[in-house]
């Protein structure tokens, strides 16, 4: 049996006001959203963020485009990868992929995708 692969990366950059919500306005300064990956059984692991503005190198797309590279990778090869970029990549970025990586139980998101978005700022697929 051949393990499932990532098949989707999703990263929505929350609204001032879906983020004050969430984050109960603790987030100013920070960007928050939520990070997806879906894989090819249907499994899907989410993970919020919020990450100071700070620590930033560029925007948003530039932040995400490091995720690109799990695509195609099974969950196992993707934790190992994470783990290999760890110091490219920084704690926010390891932390959340592999949050997102160990939390792959629910088909779906289990968020509404139209609320979501309606509540973002930005949007990044891969």
């Amino acid at each position: 049996m051949q393990a499932s692969q990532i098949t989707a990366i999703e990263l929505y950059r929350f609204d001032r006001e879906l983020s004050e919500r969430r984050f109960h306005g603790e987030d100013r300064g920070c960007m928050c959203g939520l990070f997806t990956i879906t894989a090819s059984n249907g499994l899907c692991g989410c993970s919020e963020f919020t990450v100071p503005c700070t620590q930033l190198r560029g925007d948003f797309i530039q932040w995400a485009i490091v995720f690109q590279r799990l695509k195609g990778m099974t969950t196992e090869e993707g934790m190992t990868f994470i783990h290999h970029k760890q110091e490219t990549w920084g704690d926010d970025r390891v932390w959340l992929a592999e949050s997102a990586l160990i939390h792959m139980e629910h088909r779906g998101i289990g968020w509404d995708r139209a609320y979501l978005f309606n509540h973002s700022q930005a949007y990044v697929a891969f």
